[in-house]
């Protein structure tokens, strides 16, 4: 938690972006790969996590955990959390502000011509991940 973020939420992407970035160096460095979660609301971060990989000389690969817009809602609504501790539960009333995220994000996605779509298959979690993992090796 970065203190005061609430009344400074600027000041604290920019500084939470630096610590993700310091973090990701030491950890490669150390010998050890990172997957980052990440909602990519802009591309620019990405070029920065590939920096610093190519930095560490550490391979790099965009992945795009992807399902249809409704489906990501939805499973927001029910997470019921914008997953940060203290800030307000998410609820119907937040649905054009989810879509709108869901809808840069494919934005974002498009300006990156490495980064490959791996479809949320929500019934069978484990195809997902057994896709995902066939995907980082590759």
């Amino acid at each position: 938690m970065i203190g005061d973020w609430r009344n400074n939420q600027e000041d604290a992407r920019v500084l939470k972006l630096a610590h993700i970035l310091s973090m990701i160096k030491v950890h490669l460095l150390s010998g050890y790969d990172v997957v980052l979660p990440y909602l990519v609301t802009d591309s620019t971060h990405v070029e920065k996590f590939a920096a610093v990989s190519a930095e560490c000389h550490a391979d790099f690969k965009e992945l795009l955990l992807n399902t249809e817009k409704e489906v990501a809602v939805r499973k927001l609504l029910q997470r019921g959390s914008w997953g940060e501790e203290g800030l307000p539960p998410v609820t119907q009333e937040h649905t054009e502000r989810i879509e709108g995220l869901y809808d840069l994000m494919i934005t974002e996605f498009e300006k990156r011509p490495n980064m490959r779509a791996l479809k949320y298959q929500e019934d069978d979690i484990e195809a997902t991940y057994s896709n995902f993992l066939q995907m980082i090796v590759k």
